[in-house]
């Protein structure tokens, strides 16, 4: 029996890899990696020269497969010695469909740290655990166009505002939260208009840096607000749309904003009526961030 207790123990501590399943779709609101503390690792409150074990488990939410580092640091200095950085690896599946049931790839992780010394007080301090990752999707509505507009409007609308399960927006920490279509009639005929919404997860940032090219046309200053995405929409069989908002692919995010919105558009021709896919493609780098608040409490203090 203390064999068989011994064992899973240890494969606690290094971190057990499984899937949770439930009902839904891979598709809807922006989802990603959510870490949480397990239950009292650490504790609330911790004693001078106590060991340090802090215990996350670790879901992904999104379609994105995650091959990365998970990280866990405090805000106290080290001269009390208790938690430095330690980074240790973590490989999540992104989530997939089988049936009606949705597959998400979980696993716990374990961290020890020596004991926080030489208090002459009691203390306080946050435990930070944190990780970034790669993700690029493919996102998008099939949209309609006819040729003369006014007509067929039940079955192709001039204009149209695509939400729910036609905008199959791909769970990701950043996704689609709308398509807006519009069509134009000029000489020689038909213009595709799309005002295409973009939005991000509430916990988390993008990360990345901007180019020189790009901080000196917008100012240092100016050019901190902002964080870039890779961007690229194309209409399938008829080739990218133009964006104003694009330059040389990338799209600039304002830091303080969850939605973003590009302007796109493309001259079709003369055509009869197709119904092709909207391929919005975005990739960027993303971070998400567990913060635990912790009491040091001085031994002296509480003889």
């Amino acid at each position: 029996m203390k064999k068989i207790l011994i064992v899973f123990l240890l494969i606690f501590i290094i971190g057990c890899g499984q899937s949770g399943q439930g009902r839904g779709k891979i598709t809807g609101e922006p989802d990603g990696l959510k870490i949480s503390f397990l239950p009292l690792q650490p504790s609330p409150s911790i004693r001078e020269n106590q060991d340090v074990n802090v215990g996350l488990e670790l879901i992904n939410n999104g379609v994105c497969a995650i091959s990365s580092e998970i990280c866990v640091s405090d805000t106290l200095s080290s001269v009390w010695s208790g938690i430095e950085e330690q980074c240790t690896s973590l490989e999540l599946n992104g989530i997939e469909q089988v049936g009606e049931s949705i597959t998400r790839d979980t696993i716990t992780k374990q961290f020890s740290f020596p004991s926080y010394k030489s208090l002459d007080r009691d203390l306080s301090t946050s435990v930070i655990a944190k990780s970034s990752y790669n993700c690029d999707i493919t996102a998008g509505p099939q949209l309609c166009v006819k040729n003369l507009i006014g007509q067929k409007e039940k079955e192709c609308p001039s204009f149209e505002k695509i939400t729910g399960d036609k905008l199959r927006a791909t769970i990701a920490p950043i996704t689609l939260a709308g398509v807006d279509k519009q069509l134009v009639p000029e000489q020689g005929g038909i213009k595709l208009v799309t005002v295409i919404t973009m939005k991000k997860m509430k916990t988390g940032e993008i990360k990345g840096e901007l180019d020189e090219t790009t901080i000196n046309k917008k100012g240092a200053a100016s050019a901190l607000r902002y964080v870039p995405l890779r961007v690229e929409v194309e209409y399938k069989g008829y080739g990218s749309l133009e964006c104003r908002e694009l330059e040389n692919g990338v799209f600039l995010w304002r830091k303080d904003k969850d939605q973003e919105i590009l302007n796109c558009e493309i001259f079709l021709g003369n055509i009869d009526y197709v119904e092709n896919p909207l391929d919005i493609k975005i990739g960027y780098e993303y971070e998400i961030s567990q913060i635990l608040p912790v009491q040091i409490l001085d031994v002296d203090k509480q003889r």
